[in-house]
């Protein structure tokens, strides 16, 4: 997974520094010349939001991490699992893998294997096929 996580422990600065990346702060940092942080941003932040921001592109105002379109709206996040587990062309639904696999190929965002293996796992009509 690509989320940055700091192994260091320490008070909140080093706290604020292992959460992930946010597509806020990326987008911040490469779009903006004269603030690329947030005012109370500290150093250890800093170094991560730069970082992760090398592996990320800024395409018609939308941010791709590794060539991927990074889906921050959760809606939306739900509605890309909901369309490609449930694939309508085929009138089937992936398993864990197949989903992760073409949802991969296009899409990312922080957690997304995590989601994607809840969304497979409490499925109703997987567990229906399962039973």
């Amino acid at each position: 997974m690509c989320e940055i996580v700091l192994a260091s422990r320490g008070g909140s600065a080093m706290a604020a520094a292992r959460k992930a990346v946010t597509y806020d702060e990326v987008y911040q940092f490469l779009t903006k010349t004269d603030c690329k942080y947030a005012t109370n941003c500290s150093e250890s932040r800093k170094r991560a939001i730069r970082k992760f921001s090398k592996n990320v592109a800024l395409v018609d105002g939308v941010l791709h991490y590794d060539h991927r379109k990074w889906i921050s709206d959760s809606k939306l996040q739900g509605q890309i699992l909901n369309s490609i587990h449930n694939d309508s062309s085929g009138g089937c639904h992936f398993g864990r893998d197949k989903t992760r696999q073409k949802i991969a190929m296009r899409y990312y965002w922080h957690g997304m294997y995590e989601d994607i293996d809840e969304y497979v796992r409490t499925c109703v009509d997987c567990q229906k096929v399962r039973q």
